[in-house]
């Protein structure tokens, strides 16, 4: 066979090699062209996104939320979320379909926004164009765009060209910090790195908030509220490597340290170090929210996927408010005037409101919190909202409106209409209660047996379904309860003050004659019991869940402990009390027991003890004393029944009369704990982790309370796999009878059950 090319006659093998190398020739050009790059070259404009060479990272333009504005950023992408962690342009949007990035033959990074106009990104960059050549600019796989150059010296007699970082965009952080950006200054150049929050979700303009170091000659990191102090993390530590007034700070992050010269001080964290075996690129770092939160987050690559773990909440300074201020760290603020009074809330209500505003405040750069601040400040106002279309700006109203709630609207137009309103509370009266009341047996059905999702210590649990379709859990208190109600105030106290995503939420109550009735969010996969101590639903708890239902809990605990607003005692945690939401994360619940702690407050004295036998710490059961150690004993049993899928309550071994944890115990001293691991686990245990957590649960369960680790220290020994652990010591052995009720000092157990369900007899507050 021949083939013909030009008219000439070649021998067919010739012309199909000579063919073929043409098609590869132009085949490579072609993915050469068509590749995600993460460089941009002088002379070259931005037309696709610029992608790290992990994929971890893009630069590209992007519209936050539902706003039409068009910002320049760098964010990391999984499937369900964007998280974006730089915005060049957070002040100057892209209002048409402009937005092209140049790299031009000057070196500037020039950005056009619009009506000819362009902004260049490098404009202070010190180095000139006259002695650089070969600028690129690229995005690393840290996160960072760097603008990088070859720049020609000439001293001492020699000549020569080195590589030089020109421009970096980490030198201009906006809301969020990453591994090897700074936090403080540079005295040569004037430079202050700092987190300054978005207005809103919608504007990433600079907002209220801004988290910085401390411009005086101190180790401390402040956050500033409109140019007001309002929260401090007290100085560092260096011996413990953390802060001295909040210890968990450093928990997001790995290897934070201080950084102090002649030309600069700064604080600054390591990325996490991989091993060799995994096969993951993790990023790490804090974020600060539009109204002041600092929350860690961690996105995880596994070759071609990608996770982006659940944030956590690690900062609340709720304010202003005439309660002391509840977080470690948050600093009083301008005193209210004297109209307010202490017990004053704002409840986030959504929906419409007619009626002529008290006042109108349309400045752009106002967002919710700034709305809030206004409101305490003046004595007639009761509610307010944002004024402008992007939920930027204030109006404020008195008592002459009239609110039209749509909370559970599906309509979209409605939703997108409305307001978020925050209302201040009011008692109802006894026909809206009986309203409320009506709307609650109609949503379960009469309190329906076949809606009936399980019964706690004080009454049964209902599912139910408002009018809007929100499906709801509603505890209705048992009646013949003498301190129901002393539970019921409880409770009411407790979550209404706590928002976290580790804790349930109660969404309201209702007190209708002898009828106490609770409402909380509904999460459909019930308790943790239900599948920890279930053969054949223990199934689909694989390591990865278990792990993750271990920690979302002990960030619960410590925001208990720590960050909310009140200091809390949980005094039942259990298997049963921890609920898990569609994506099996954990929700602590049932606060009936909870007892608050004064700031100042270790530990208390109770003359009736309360909970479960098994888990209650011993100095509690047998002496009444309970402490911020408490719940830390109870989570370290509840951590060794996870890890094993057995009941300490109910284990016994065959040859010995000892429970889970004088099992777990045995093991240790012999070696052999892998022995405890729940054989359902298979091959997606981690072992070293499963040790790692045999030890801390066996930390947890010592006998002297003052040995035992706090919370904080519990999640700085989960987060880093490298800390060193003290050697436990002879864990308090208790036998599993069931929840009881002890009159101290007698001591003597009465009404004894076997069914893990809390008394309901509480000591008074």
């Amino acid at each position: 066979m021949a083939i013909i090319i030009n008219g000439r006659r070649r021998s067919s093998s010739t012309g199909i090699a000579k063919a073929l190398l043409v098609f590869l020739a132009f085949a490579s050009l072609y993915a050469a062209a068509t590749a995600a790059s993460d460089t941009l070259r002088q002379g070259q404009v931005l037309r696709d996104d610029l992608v790290s060479r992990s994929g971890m990272f893009k630069l590209g333009t992007f519209n936050p939320g539902a706003s039409k504005n068009r910002y320049l950023g760098i964010w990391m992408e999984d499937a369900e979320d964007r998280k974006v962690v730089w915005v060049a342009n957070r002040d100057k949007p892209i209002v048409d379909s402009s937005g092209s990035l140049m790299l031009d033959d000057r070196g500037n990074l020039n950005l056009t926004i619009g009506g000819g106009r362009f902004i260049v990104l490098n404009s202070n960059q010190t180095t000139t164009a006259a002695n650089t050549s070969n600028l690129t600019a690229t995005l690393l796989d840290s996160g960072n765009f760097v603008l990088t150059g070859d720049v020609s010296f000439n001293a001492n007699g020699s000549a020569g060209v080195k590589r030089v970082v020109l421009w970096q965009s980490f030198d201009y952080p906006t809301d969020t910090l990453l591994a090897g950006m700074k936090l403080g200054f540079n005295f040569k150049t004037g430079r202050n790195w700092s987190l300054t929050s978005w207005i809103n979700d919608q504007i990433p303009a600079p907002g209220a908030f801004t988290l910085g170091l401390n411009p005086s000659a101190t180790t401390q990191l402040l956050i500033w509220r409109r140019g007001e102090v309002y929260w401090n993390s007290g100085d560092w530590n260096f011996s413990g490597r953390r802060f001295d007034i909040v210890l968990w700070f450093t928990t997001a992050v790995s290897n934070l340290r201080y950084v102090s010269n002649e030309d600069e001080k700064y604080f600054i964290f390591s990325p996490y170090q991989e091993k060799e075996s995994d096969s993951r690129h993790v990023v790490n770092g804090w974020v600060m929210d539009s109204g002041g939160l600092i929350s860690n987050y961690g996105l995880a690559k596994h070759l071609n996927s990608m996770e982006l773990a659940r944030t956590s909440l690690v900062l609340e300074c709720l304010n202003p408010s005439n309660e002391p201020y509840w977080s470690p760290g948050c600093v009083e603020q301008k005193k209210l005037p004297e109209c307010r009074r202490g017990d004053e809330e704002f409840l986030d209500r959504r929906g419409q409101i007619v009626g002529q505003p008290l006042q109108i405040d349309s400045d752009p750069s106002l967002g919710i919190t700034d709305c809030d601040a206004k409101c305490w400040s003046i004595c007639d106002c009761v509610a307010y909202a944002t004024a402008n279309d992007n939920e930027t700006g204030c109006q404020l109203w008195n008592q002459d409106f009239e609110f039209f709630s749509d909370d559970y609207g599906k309509e979209k137009e409605v939703v997108e209409m409305a307001h978020h309103l925050n209302m201040r509370k009011n008692r109802r009266g006894k026909g809206e209660m009986e309203i409320v009341f009506s709307s609650i047996m109609e949503a379960t059905n009469n309190f329906s047996p076949a809606n009936k999702l399980g019964e706690g210590g004080l009454g049964p649990v209902y599912k139910g379904q408002l009018m809007g379709g929100q499906e709801i859990a509603v505890k209705r208190l048992s009646r013949s309860s003498g301190q129901g109600l002393i539970e019921f105030k409880n409770e009411i106290i407790l979550i209404a003050k706590l928002q976290h995503v580790n804790l349930v939420r109660l969404l309201g109550c209702c007190l209708q004659g002898e009828e106490k009735i609770l409402i909380y969010e509904y999460l459909p996969n019930k308790s943790l019991d239900s599948f920890l101590f279930d053969s054949t639903k223990r199934e689909q708890l694989d390591w990865k869940r278990r792990i993750n239902i271990i920690k979302g809990i002990v960030q619960g605990l410590v925001y208990l402990r720590e960050y909310s607003r009140l200091r809390i005692i949980h005094r039942d945690l259990k298997a049963s009390n921890i609920l898990l939401d569609d994506e099996m994360n954990p929700k602590i619940s049932d606060f009936g027991m909870a007892r608050i702690f004064g700031r100042n407050e270790s530990e208390a004295n109770t003359n009736r003890v309360v909970g479960t036998y098994g888990y209650m710490a011993p100095e509690y059961a047998m002496e009444g004393v309970f402490s911020v150690r408490s719940d830390v004993y109870s989570f370290g049993v509840l951590l060794l029944e996870i890890i094993s899928g057995r009941k300490n309550t109910s284990f016994y071994h065959f040859d010995r009369h000892i429970n889970l944890v004088g099992y777990a115990w045995d093991l240790w001293k012999q070696g052999a704990s892998l022995e405890l691991m729940d054989s359902i686990l298979g091959g997606s245990c981690s072992k070293q982790e499963f040790l790692r957590c045999i030890h801390v649960g066996l930390l947890c369960v010592q006998e002297n309370a003052i040995e035992r680790p706090t919370i904080s220290d519990v999640a700085l020994m989960l987060a880093h796999e490298t800390m060193p652990l003290p050697a436990p010591k002879q864990p308090a052995f208790s036998f599993g009878r069931g929840v009881t009720e002890l009159d101290l000092p007698n001591a003597k157990p009465k009404n004894c059950s076997l069914n893990g369900l809390s008394v309901s007899i509480m000591d008074a507050r």
